[in-house]
């Protein structure tokens, strides 16, 4: 299992898809992989994006409570901005982790690309 981090970056019209690979943590010897995401979020905004889907499908395991952090901050982030945040494919795990947390209100989460450009640019 990797146990590196790394965001791929695939634009579809108006919408950033951001692949996320790896574990989304910030304990241990992952320290820095939430701090990537939000690194990526600002350079995203600083381009003048601002509707991004966050594509989770290869989230090596749950996000630590400091990763869920950085994904409420991105869709904060993006909001306060006048855009908008998406997950697409989330892992069942991270489904539930967020119904438990009552977040489930804070994300749009949907199963498809397509589905959050159409989302998105809805907005």
């Amino acid at each position: 299992m990797s146990q590196t981090f790394s965001l791929e970056q695939r634009n579809m019209g108006a919408v950033t898809i951001l692949y996320l690979d790896g574990p989304l943590r910030m304990g241990y010897r992952d320290a820095s992989t939430g701090q990537q995401l939000s690194d990526a979020v600002k350079q995203l905004l600083s381009e003048g994006t601002h509707l991004v889907a966050l594509d989770l499908r290869g989230l090596v395991r749950t996000p630590d409570s400091s990763g869920l952090g950085e994904l409420v901050a991105a869709e904060a982030v993006l909001r306060k901005s006048g855009g908008g945040l998406v997950l697409v494919n989330v892992p069942p795990k991270l489904r539930y982790l967020i119904e438990m947390m009552r977040l489930d209100p804070l994300f749009r989460i949907v199963d498809t690309e397509a589905d959050a450009v159409t989302m998105l640019c809805r907005d």
